[in-house]
């Protein structure tokens, strides 16, 4: 007599393909549930960041909300979007994370991280392969039982497939902040003090303001956008579409308390800032910038240090510097995570191979070659 198979009771997994607006509204309460039994959680796998993304930035974009039910129960989704590019002259459907580009950690969001959820959702994309030319997800977590899932289930259909890995780094709050700050390299340090001595000799002490949770307003926003028009990236947010967007995920996530701000200002002037997220007992390190008319003063590096030693002291589990492998990260000795894009295309798609994997491998082949000659 066989051995009872542990999935033979389950209810059928009804696949649902979620496409309007409407009915992405809806799935708020349900979505953020599923979020707390998924394996990985994150402030930009939630409902509220990716609703409030997509309703500004959605435009001529086709919503992929692939959803997995087990009776009223939703236990399994895959936040996609569907976009036409062009690649070296070739038109192409993509079917690709939401949020690309500006989201810097992806995922799908299934409960227990169960396998059998995966592959009711994976099965129906397979089955809509005609759909789409090529299916890329990005920025999720290389070690992970999830990459290794997607990978599988892929190749296994006859999918070819490419991957670029990509580096985060993160620092771990552990200790006490003058343990931490002893360690730190002894020019950093130095180069703190100095600019500290000269930023109080011009203007006084620094004044340093982090609002987080439900402490946040509409006004620490708006110096963001103060700051930025004096920085190295004046127009990103000066766009309606960015400036809507940045509204509706501050009524979004500040009813959430997932909010959190760092300010500096010289007198009533705001000149530095970093902006993210506190989810999950950690910082999450979004955006950051600086009036660059202080570029003397280091104001970026000040805010940085007193950012870090405000997290020690509120006990923060970690600063999450996410996507980029930038020096001004670097230098404040954190650890690492792997990130990876995940690109799958279908073996009767010829146009895409050459795109999105041939012709890439070529050009990897070609800079090695030339660098070995340098």
């Amino acid at each position: 007599m066989s051995k009872p198979n542990q999935y033979q009771k389950m209810p059928a997994i009804q696949v649902v393909h979620i496409k309007d607006i409407q009915a992405f509204e809806a799935l708020r309460d349900a979505w953020n549930l599923l979020l707390q039994k998924n394996p990985h959680r994150d402030a930009f796998l939630t409902w509220e960041w990716l609703f409030a993304w997509w309703k500004h930035y959605g435009k001529q974009r086709e919503l992929w909300l692939v959803t997995a039910w087990i009776a009223d129960e939703l236990v399994g989704l895959a936040p996609l979007m569907l976009e036409e590019r062009r690649k070296y002259g070739l038109r192409l459907r993509a079917l690709c994370s939401l949020g690309t580009p500006d989201n810097d950690v992806g995922g799908f969001v299934v409960r227990d991280g169960d396998p059998l959820f995966y592959m009711a959702i994976c099965n129906y994309l397979i089955n809509q392969k005609g759909r789409w030319d090529i299916l890329e997800l990005n920025e999720f977590l290389l070690d992970s039982s999830e990459t290794r899932k997607l990978i599988t289930f892929f190749t296994n259909a006859g999918f070819r497939y490419t991957q670029k890995n990509n580096r985060h780094f993160y620092l771990p709050i552990q200790g006490d902040w003058q343990n931490y700050n002893n360690h730190l390299p002894r020019k950093l340090r130095a180069t703190i003090r100095q600019k500290t001595a000269l930023f109080i000799a011009r203007h006084g002490e620094p004044a340093f303001t982090h609002h987080t949770g439900h402490e946040v307003t509409w006004q620490d926003v708006s110096a963001i956008f103060e700051i930025n028009e004096h920085g190295r990236f004046p127009f990103m947010y000066r766009s309606i579409e960015e400036r809507a967007f940045q509204r509706e995920l501050f009524k979004f996530m500040s009813v959430r308390g997932w909010l959190d701000i760092f300010l500096l200002y010289i007198k009533d002037q705001p000149v530095a800032y970093d902006y993210g997220f506190y989810y999950n007992h950690k910082y999450e390190d979004w955006r950051t910038g600086f009036n660059t008319n202080y570029s003397d003063l280091s104001v970026g590096i000040m805010i940085f240090f007193m950012e870090i030693e405000d997290c020690f002291k509120r006990a923060y589990s970690e600063i999450d510097f996410l996507r980029g492998d930038e020096y001004y990260k670097s230098r404040w000795q954190p650890q690492e995570r792997t990130y990876t894009q995940m690109r799958f295309v279908a073996a009767n798609r010829p146009l895409a191979i050459i795109a999105y994997i041939w012709l890439p491998k070529l050009k990897a082949l070609i800079k090695r070659a030339i660098d070995r000659k340098i």
